[in-house]
């Protein structure tokens, strides 16, 4: 529990102030800042989920701040984990998780077309529609590469696509007679 609440509390700061989130990281999970975090396929996936959103927190706070150099050994060890730099697979042939891993890799690394390559095939080849707002304003990784003019058009194809598909459901709605007055404010 303690952990879940970690990376929950250190989801918000991320976008405003890095510092603070080295400052709650490195208090609240002292493995997670000095690195000796060890991923292992015999852990609990979910303790090795959240260790892996904070160490993704921080080695981006840490990219954020100036000290990427801080963050070299963190991103080799949370894209070891992953296990990305083995896929020999191409890239439509990878599975989302393996396209989202990659992704984040990519990012940490600074890697800005190989992010895109990775994000565009789970949302294009894919077909991978599901929760791509919430990403752009939670994921850590994203904060890398959002300045990136490609990235920013993705992120705008993206929204459109998804304002096309909730105007078709919209339509349908009220086609249906299933549309309801007061969800009409609620609209955009």
């Amino acid at each position: 529990d303690d952990l879940v609440t970690g990376v929950q509390t250190c989801a918000l700061p991320i976008f405003k102030d890095f510092d603070s989130v080295l400052e709650i990281i490195s208090k609240e999970f002292p493995e997670v800042s000095d690195g000796s975090v060890e991923f292992e396929s015999g852990l609990n996936n979910m303790l090795n989920s959240d260790y892996g959103a904070l160490t993704i927190r921080y080695a981006t706070a840490l990219i954020s701040t100036g000290r990427g150099d801080d963050a070299e050994a963190m991103i080799n060890n949370i894209c070891s984990y992953y296990d990305v730099d083995s896929y020999t697979t191409k890239i439509s042939e990878r599975d989302e998780d393996q396209l989202n891993n990659a992704a984040i890799c990519a990012a940490l690394r600074g890697d800005k077309e190989e992010y895109l390559l990775n994000m565009k095939e789970l949302f294009y080849g894919k077909n991978n529609k599901l929760g791509w707002p919430n990403y752009f304003i939670t994921s850590s990784s994203f904060q890398l590469v959002k300045d990136d003019p490609d990235v920013q058009l993705f992120e705008k194809n993206v929204y459109s696509q998804i304002h096309e598909y909730r105007s078709e459901v919209i339509s349908w709605l009220k086609a249906m007679s299933e549309w309801q007055e007061e969800w009409e404010e609620q609209e955009n």
